[in-house]
């Protein structure tokens, strides 16, 4: 079944095209990455798929049904099916709230009791490898790692059928990317979750997504299964991102 379509989706900003009507569809439970340069309209389109922004013209539907305006009520339903992971934990995390706090807060926001927030906290610590130890600490007692470990399963709380991973590892070391990136990949498998995975990093999506995007100017330039995207790339464009872009050491 397919969980999120895009239909000539359009965008500019100040007069400036930056989505030409783009389109995709998403199956349930599968991965898909969005890939180009800076400025492609990568993550522009991220935020529209994800409903925080409304496209100029074309359409998004969510299992068949039109995505509500931001902010409106049907909205906020909607968003406990669709969270995110961004790129990075600062803009997540409070720093001077607890990792429980953190975790708790979700919950809260959608009428969860005190006594059942505290009784999900340690499942989720869990199913991201994180002892139960670390609910007491607040970020700035966190590595990198933990603290991108601790927003993937705030994402998690509330059990999306959907995950967004935008540039998920960019501000993480090499020695800990391979593992946040396995991680995000055994939850969705475990959920039966889908994930669009928007980054510049070849070796990320390669990784990641069983199908690839590639968007250059607002425009897909080239699509299909991740492998024979980057391995048999038959655009010009996405044959030069292949030559030039950093990969993932040892994804």
């Amino acid at each position: 079944m397919i969980l999120l379509e895009a239909r000539g989706v359009r965008k500019a900003y100040q007069g400036r095209p930056v989505l030409a009507g783009v389109a995709l569809a998403l199956e349930e439970g599968r991965t898909l990455g969005l890939v180009g340069e800076s400025g492609s309209g990568k993550t522009t389109f991220g935020r529209i798929l994800m409903g925080l922004e409304r496209p100029d013209a074309g359409e998004v539907l969510y299992r068949g049904a039109p995505m509500p305006p931001p902010r409106t009520p049907a909205w906020r339903a909607l968003r406990r099916k669709i969270q995110a992971v961004h790129q990075d934990p600062a803009a997540v995390l409070n720093p001077g709230w607890t990792v429980q706090e953190a975790l708790e807060e979700p919950f809260r926001v959608h009428g969860m009791s005190r006594a059942e927030r505290r009784a999900r906290i340690p499942a989720l610590l869990d199913q991201v490898g994180l002892p139960g130890a670390v609910a007491s600490r607040r970020p700035g007692e966190l590595s990198g790692g933990q603290k991108q470990r601790v927003v993937i399963a705030r994402a998690l709380s509330l059990e999306p059928d959907l995950l967004f991973a935008d540039e998920p590892v960019s501000a993480l070391d090499t020695s800990v990317q391979a593992q946040i990136l396995n991680l995000l990949m055994e939850v969705c498998r475990e959920r039966g979750m889908a994930m669009v995975i928007v980054s510049h990093d070849i070796g990320v999506v390669r990784h990641m997504a069983e199908r690839t995007l590639v968007l250059r100017d607002g425009a897909i330039v080239e699509e299909g299964p991740s492998q024979a995207v980057f391995d048999h790339p038959e655009h010009p464009f996405t044959r030069a991102l292949v030559e030039a872009l950093p990969r993932l050491g040892g994804a």
